[in-house]
């Protein structure tokens, strides 16, 4: 049976408009740091379970009800409503140096988030398709800095990179890891960003920078996602390395190193390069 104009909306199902919803509620419940319960008081509900089956997708929102939580959440409609925004969904983690500050990390976010929210609502409406399931790395907190080199070397004959993998790199993240790239125009301080989003993970390069620089960050970013659920990186990453601190945090980051320098740099490109060298 073909669906009517009440079950969707330009291609968008009336139970994904829902899911979409809940999960805004969800989302901006938690920025004020509401319980589900404290904010089903705010809104009228007799308990906290109508609440819990809105945010999980479960019941439609009415218009009363999207205007009471407009005005006790304190957003716009669109907030709810545009299928063109990243709003509780998306992890962004991003290469920036030691001056940017938050603030202006999250207004860049913002913006990232709808271009990234644009592809893939052009991508639903062309019919294209995604999966869920994403190639990943074995290599955890405990790998050595040879296996995660290792790694990229492997992976670089895998993608059958060539002697000059930053030629190729772009296309074989595209093709084989399904994850989008954009070159973007990013604020001074702000190199890159891995998104990791179900159905669309987004690599973000700021295209002003060096050429050798954008390379390397893509490498550097292709490992968090490649390795995000065993190794979430943090939501900003230093550029400068002597600035990572120590811990956990150092560690994640000097693995992604040694694998961007592999992958980008493999040896077996520089040993007949150091070997002609010798001669």
């Amino acid at each position: 049976m073909t669906p009517n104009n009440s079950d969707r909306d330009n291609g968008i199902s009336m139970n994904s408009i829902n899911e979409l919803i809940g999960r805004r509620i969800k989302h901006a419940r938690e920025k004020l740091e509401l319980t589900q319960a404290e904010l089903s008081e705010r809104l009228g509900f007799k308990d906290r379970q109508t609440l819990a089956a809105i945010e999980a997708g479960q019941r439609k929102v009415t218009a009363e009800e999207l205007v009471r939580a407009v005005q006790v959440l304190k957003v716009d409609i669109d907030f709810f409503t545009d299928g063109f925004r990243l709003i509780g969904e998306g992890k962004f983690s991003w290469r920036a140096a030691r001056e940017t500050t938050e603030n202006l990390l999250s207004e860049f976010e913002e913006r990232a988030g709808r271009w990234v929210a644009t592809y893939r609502r052009l991508g639903e409406i062309q019919g294209v398709k995604t999966t869920v399931l994403r190639p990943h790395l074995a290599l955890t907190e405990r790998s050595s800095f040879e296996e995660a080199a290792g790694a990229g070397d492997a992976l670089g004959v895998e993608w059958e990179l060539g002697d000059k993998p930053a030629l190729a790199l772009e296309r074989a993240i595209e093709t084989n890891m399904g994850a989008l790239v954009l070159y973007v125009d990013a604020p001074k301080g702000i190199s890159g960003a891995a998104c990791q989003l179900p159905g669309l993970n987004t690599i973000l390069i700021n295209r002003r920078e060096l050429e050798g620089r954008r390379n390397y960050d893509l490498a550097h970013e292709a490992f968090h996602l490649l390795t995000w659920e065993q190794m979430p990186p943090e939501h900003k990453e230093l550029t400068e390395s002597n600035h990572r601190g120590k811990g956990r945090h150092k560690r994640v980051e000097q693995l992604a190193d040694n694998f961007a320098a592999a992958l980008l740099m493999p040896e077996r490109a520089l040993g007949p390069l150091w070997q002609a060298r010798d001669g």
